[in-house]
């Protein structure tokens, strides 16, 4: 069973679980207004308020990214670790315009990005919710994310 993960950063607690996931994504970030070319990653963890990314570049807290979730197409019950979605497998995209809560090294290659998720697009509202409850992670009230 994949584990549900709450992270203390400084005097702040996460409103929603967690749960290690790896979720095939692709993000945009945005510096100095200029947009940087998709980079593609996958999730260590995530949640109904953000997640943890692998990257391969410092990214600084409270840059703006665009991130598109590859999301499993639901199935209920379903509570393994690995859910990176294969070519020709179904799925749901998800984007959501998100910033950078932290980020750290990682293996010393690689960096861990910590992400909130800003509010999604209602269709996509819709889905990322519907993934969290497929997961049985916590929901945000309605008109939250």
């Amino acid at each position: 069973m994949a584990e549900t993960t709450s992270r203390k950063t400084g005097s702040e607690r996460r409103r929603y679980s967690r749960r290690r996931l790896k979720i095939f994504v692709h993000y945009v970030f945005f510096e100095k207004g200029k947009v940087f070319r998709a980079l593609e990653s996958q999730t260590l963890d995530i949640g109904a308020g953000g997640a943890a990314i692998l990257g391969d570049r410092p990214l600084k807290r409270g840059q703006k990214l665009m991130i598109t979730l590859f999301l499993p197409a639901p199935a209920k019950g379903r509570r393994g670790e690995s859910t990176l979605v294969s070519l020709g497998d179904p799925c749901l995209q998800v984007a959501i315009l998100s910033q950078v809560a932290w980020c750290g090294r990682r293996d010393g290659r690689e960096f861990v990005v910590g992400i909130e998720f800003m509010e999604p697009a209602h269709t996509h509202r819709k889905r990322l919710l519907a993934f969290c409850a497929d997961f049985g992670l916590d929901q945000p009230p309605p008109g939250k994310t």
